[in-house]
């Protein structure tokens, strides 16, 4: 507890100028995933928006629908490691 007294005393140093380098990067790259996304999709769509990311995925790519009871005994992101093919089975071996 007395390391925590002494940061909460003097503070902590942050390199400002390595952060907003950071920042920038990271924009950068979600913009350009923002950007696959929309050319995957063929049209641009509201990304945080759970219905039209349903319409992109469900009806115009026609990924299948799942019933939350065909996931029991699978993690809760066992359905995106479908969608985007990633292979992380090795994180849970329940998975289908």
């Amino acid at each position: 507890m007395a390391i925590l007294a002494d940061i909460e005393e003097t503070g902590v140093d942050l390199d400002v100028a390595y952060l907003e380098r950071m920042s920038g990067e990271l924009a950068g790259d979600a913009c350009a995933l923002e950007s696959e996304i929309y050319e995957l999709a063929g049209e641009r769509f509201n990304i945080n928006s759970p219905r039209q990311l349903g319409v992109i995925l469900f009806d115009k790519l026609s990924l299948p629908v799942y019933h939350p009871l065909q996931l029991l005994g699978t993690p809760p992101w066992g359905f995106l490691i479908y969608i985007t093919r990633i292979p992380l089975c090795f994180f849970c071996s329940v998975l289908p």
